[in-house]
């Protein structure tokens, strides 16, 4: 593998776990850390108002951890050739 498609793969993943690592911080602050629907009636209301947007979040990281798992396959495979 040429050092210059390594260093641009780890580059990738980089942007890759950055990525997920703030959606999943902006799902885990702004909504499961936030809310205690179970000690507070208000609170219900909001974890059903932000369910969907929360999904989106969900769907967003599963999308970073997938290419983060393709790129790492590829310098596997790259490393294996």
């Amino acid at each position: 593998m040429q050092n210059e498609n390594l260093q641009e793969l780890i580059y990738k993943l980089e942007v890759c776990l950055k990525t997920a690592r703030t959606l999943q911080d902006e799902m885990l602050n702004q909504y499961f850390l936030r809310y205690e629907p179970k000690e507070n009636k208000q609170d219900k209301a909001f974890v059903i108002f932000d369910f969907e947007r929360m999904g989106i979040f969900a769907s967003l990281v599963h999308q970073q951890i997938t290419l983060t798992e393709k790129r790492v396959n590829k310098i596997k495979m790259e490393e294996l050739v």
